[in-house]
């Protein structure tokens, strides 16, 4: 064996053991473990005469007989086709077929929040807004139209996104003062290494779809929610519909 040779295999010797040593050196990172799955069920528009209510069945079905079974399901509003502009009998057999699938077909424990489609306003006043959507949250056996609760170590916050505009007229996508204040504070008061979930009918981040809103509203502290979100929290999931 020549000098050359043997410098070549003295290297590439060294170049192992240095690569052994960091390997050993490297602290073991421990192995990630889900702690919870949610199926994430979102505007299923229920309505006679087109099948819907099967589809819904065969949905949750799907659901509950995974293998990997989800352990809640979030409903991301809109529950029935059309609540506004509709007479309340139509309002009312649209919920009875939502409710009567949810009775026969699910086990399941789900987290509601409202969408536009759920509200009923009988005429364009902020009062008729506010009854119609105390009326989707009774269906749906919500205490309060915004909410949170930690579950598996998440931390679930649950936002109304659906406001009456200030005239009363059909509708705006914002958070109203009482809400935003309340959000803060729950965000305060979440440890900030808990992962926070956030759900909301009405996509947050989407230009366009917060009331007038546009990225730069957003960027002005027009609409402050985002920043408050982004600020305070780096492990963050948002679920969202895209209202129609």
């Amino acid at each position: 064996m020549n000098r050359r040779d043997v410098v070549r295999r003295v290297g590439a010797g060294l170049a192992a053991l240095s690569v052994t040593n960091q390997l050993i050196a490297q602290p073991a990172i421990p192995s990630r473990q889900r702690v919870m799955r949610i199926a994430h069920l979102t505007d299923v528009h229920m309505q006679p005469l087109v099948g819907a209510a099967k589809g819904f069945e065969k949905c949750l079905h799907h659901v509950q007989g995974m293998a990997d079974k989800p352990d809640l399901i979030i409903n991301g509003g809109d529950a029935i086709m059309e609540a506004h502009g509709r007479s309340r009998d139509s309002v009312k057999r649209q919920w009875k077929m939502y409710q009567n699938v949810l009775r026969s077909e699910n086990a399941m424990p789900i987290v509601n929040c409202v969408g536009n489609h759920d509200i009923w306003c009988r005429e364009e006043t902020q009062a008729s807004f506010h009854d119609g959507r105390q009326w989707a949250m009774d269906e749906l056996q919500m205490p309060k139209r915004y909410y949170s609760f930690t579950q598996n170590g998440w931390h679930i916050v649950v936002l109304d996104s659906v406001q009456p505009k200030a005239d009363g007229s059909w509708y705006t996508a914002c958070l109203d003062e009482d809400q935003f204040h309340w959000l803060e504070t729950d965000l305060k008061n979440t440890p900030a290494e808990t992962p926070v979930l956030v759900v909301s009918h009405v996509p947050i981040w989407r230009p366009a779809c917060f009331s007038t809103g546009s990225v730069s509203r957003v960027k002005t502290g027009a609409y402050p929610l985002a920043g408050c979100i982004a600020i305070q929290y780096v492990s963050l999931t948002f679920l969202i519909a895209i209202p129609t």
